[in-house]
């Protein structure tokens, strides 16, 4: 029965279907308000920005564009024909993405003004998939300040100085598998994807949480056989990930056997971690672990000797994010770098020569210097200059900002825009493979020239490691980023010395896309997954 009441004399009844016509209203007004402000907003800001628009896929925008493209090269060229700030259309019609390869953009972004700038909701869903669930990725403002400020002396000088033996450890494993497998010939073609993914993730193991996996050896545990399954990634998969998960996030929580397939690694990094954390707490409070391991020297001993307040799924999800972020991002980048030896043998030659008058394999003091094996320390910089493990930054801005440009952009109007307005909500991608070949800082930028570093060449105008964004910038550069760069010094220099590398084919032709990291493709042989061969040779003394 529905109510009445009397407006001026006349009866007024309101019946349930008015309740809920009233209800549907103002739920869409709830939601639907804010969102046409934004998007008005969202367009008004960001209206004369120039852009490839006209050139994007009608379903999947200019990200579809990206991610058939070799990383760098079509970005390159929007960089370079509207300038180093642009406007993108996303996938399935979703806000447009602003995308910034300048300096003062990056450093205002990433230094300046960090905490105005957040993960976006694409990101944080990815992060809960991937890596962590309340890791450091995805803490902001204090709580970011406060969990760095307890995570840093964890990556100190010291502690990487004590884990460099599990590096030199694992090469001599390395070592081993290959010449078994290059046998009597003395030479092979060798997938350096496959091995350096097998390297690094029983490196960044023992180094994170005390345990060996013996991916290098071929052992078969959970972790490595997520890992090989990871190695099967589909580009057009990630692609349609991303574009869903930007308008329908909690699409990666539903039980969609494929979605939970990308989770195998992550669940069993967990599950390992946490085994070994009980075990290690229970010999804190026995004081079995002092006197066995000298308090251990792993990242997560060494979090559970400075700070024992933090959970042990806190603990957890730092080293699911640690064993990600410095697992495929090393692989990617030494084979690539490899790969960068095998097609300039010049530069094979000369790193072999320095590292042969040395007189002995490196040890952790020579690759902590840069002055003892110079051309090893710029052969690394020029590699990581050009092979970014992780070619993009996505952020979000907090509140409404205006980023700077030092380089003036045309807008569509012909009027110069010297800063940008954004809204509150404004997707950003910070493009640091092309913020890392910008041809007004670097001569010949997209040439593979170690030698330019010691001409004296150098990125002043960014704030990053050797003016660079490979290693993000400002309070959100990589926590390990000192272990990386030992790591990436201690393999080349080791390998380098006892082998030679050289291409597979002539005309073999590499595809580099980033799912998430920096991968590579074999152009024609797509369906074999993530791959990079290439003939090495063993060498005799």
């Amino acid at each position: 029965m529905s109510s009445a009441t009397l407006v001026n004399g006349v009866p007024f009844a309101i019946g349930p279907s008015d309740y809920l016509t009233l209800g549907a209203i103002a739920l869409v007004s709830y939601y639907l308000v804010p969102f046409l402000h934004f998007r008005i907003k969202q367009w008004w800001c960001l209206r004369d920005l120039p852009g490839p628009g006209d050139e994007a896929d009608w379903l999947l925008g200019n990200e579809y564009q990206m991610l058939e493209s070799e990383i760098g090269d079509i970005t390159g060229r929007w960089f370079s024909k509207y300038g180093s700030a642009i406007k993108l259309k996303s996938s399935l019609g979703y806000a447009p993405i602003l995308r910034v390869a300048d300096a003062a953009a990056i450093n205002h972004i990433f230094t300046k003004a960090p905490y105005n700038f957040v993960k976006p909701e694409l990101v944080r869903q990815l992060s809960l998939m991937f890596t962590s669930r309340n890791g450091i990725l995805l803490k902001e403002g204090n709580e970011h300040k406060a969990r760095r400020k307890l995570l840093n002396p964890s990556f100190g000088p010291e502690v990487v100085k004590d884990l460099a033996p599990v590096i030199f450890e694992n090469v001599e494993v390395l070592k081993d598998q290959w010449n078994a497998s290059l046998g009597e010939k003395e030479e092979a073609i060798l997938n350096m994807h496959h091995w350096m993914i097998r390297l690094t993730l029983d490196i960044i193991c023992q180094a994170v949480f005390g345990y060996n996996p013996q991916a290098t050896a071929g052992k078969s545990t959970r972790i490595t056989d997520a890992v090989d399954a990871e190695s099967q990634k589909n580009k057009m998969a990630y692609l349609l990930i991303n574009a869903f998960t930007r308008v329908v996030p909690w699409l990666l929580r539903l039980p969609i056997p494929a979605i939970r397939e990308l989770t195998r690694l992550r669940v069993a990094l967990q599950e390992e971690a946490h085994s070994i954390l009980e075990e290690t707490r229970r010999k804190m409070e026995s004081g079995e672990f002092e006197a066995a391991s000298k308090g251990g020297k792993d990242f997560m001993s060494q979090l559970l000797k400075l700070d024992n307040t933090l959970s042990n799924d806190d603990i957890v999800d730092e080293v699911a994010l640690a064993v990600f972020a410095g697992h495929e991002t090393s692989a990617g980048a030494l084979a690539l770098a490899f790969n960068r030896l095998a097609q300039n043998p010049e530069v094979q030659d000369r790193l072999r020569s320095e590292l042969q008058a040395h007189g002995r394999p490196p040890t952790y003091e020579d690759v902590a210097t840069a002055t003892t094996l110079p051309y090893l320390d710029v052969f690394v910089k020029e590699t990581l200059r050009l092979e970014t493990p992780f070619a993009m930054n996505h952020r979000m801005a907090a509140k409404d900002e205006v980023i700077p440009l030092s380089k003036p952009v045309k807008g569509r109007s012909g009027k110069m825009i010297t800063h940008i307005k954004v809204p509150k909500g404004q997707e950003i991608d910070i493009d640091n493979e092309t913020a890392n070949k910008i041809n007004g800082v670097w001569e010949d930028a997209d040439v593979f020239r170690p030698e330019r570093w010691l001409d004296g060449q150098k990125n002043n105008a960014i704030q990053g490691w050797s003016g660079l964004q490979t290693f993000s910038s400002g309070v959100r550069v990589c926590l390990g980023q000192r272990f990386a760069l030992h790591e990436v010094k201690i393999v080349v220099s080791h390998l380098v010395l006892n082998y030679s590398f050289h291409p597979r084919d002539a005309d073999i032709k590499l595809h580099r896309v980033e799912m998430p990291t920096l991968s590579t493709l074999v152009v024609g042989e797509e369906a074999k997954g993530t791959q990079l061969p290439l003939l090495v040779k063993r060498l005799r003394a």
